[in-house]
């Protein structure tokens, strides 16, 4: 009788401090600085980064790319940190890139598009909106499964080009991430 009571002490004692720990606080971050230094911003450290610096150049697009550990529905949740200069090939202007990420041809049901909303983004004016649309995965797949993604975009105009924050999950893992994002939303400074 005696073993069973200190047992259940035990167990009482456990579970107090579980339920008494602190949440954890997310991932560890460090410092990001885009080549030619035109942000910084601080990002999660245990996260793949994928940092195209000599393409990037010749195109005008600077940035990183960071990709979560975890997939969910087998795609991996992105967030991408970039800077577009005003010599772009392909988008000159905030107003045609925006354009172009809301061109929805063949709209699907349960695909849309929102925004772009007005917002202030770290003290700057800002423009924001939102995507849902199907994709392949694995692309190329001969039988590839539809998923739904999410991708919800900041765009940040400069003096010269502008910048955009985005993230790209699966529709199912996004609420997930959005904590994140937000985080790193808020360290984002642009240099321009």
């Amino acid at each position: 009788m005696a073993l069973n009571n200190c047992f259940a002490f035990t167990l009482l004692v456990l579970a107090a401090g579980v339920l008494n720990a602190e949440p954890p606080k997310g991932p560890a971050m460090e410092k990001f600085t885009s080549d030619g230094a035109f942000f910084t911003a601080t990002i999660p450290s245990d996260w793949n980064k994928a940092e195209e610096i000599i393409l990037g150049r010749q195109e005008k697009r600077y940035g990183v790319d960071i990709t979560a550990p975890k997939m969910a529905e087998g795609a991996f949740t992105n967030i991408s940190l970039l800077y577009f200069g005003p010599d772009h090939m392909m988008f000159k202007t905030y107003e045609k890139y925006i354009s172009k990420n809301l061109e929805m041809p063949r709209k699907k049901k349960g695909e849309q598009t929102t925004g772009p909303r007005e917002l202030l983004f770290n003290g700057r004016k800002a423009l924001s909106f939102e995507i849902q649309r199907y994709e392949a995965i694995p692309p190329g797949a001969p039988k590839p499964a539809k998923v739904l993604i999410y991708q919800k975009q900041i765009v940040i105009p400069a003096k010269k080009g502008f910048y955009v924050v985005i993230l790209e999950s699966p529709k199912s893992a996004a609420k997930a991430y959005l904590g994140i994002f937000d985080k790193i939303g808020a360290s984002f400074k642009p240099n321009l």
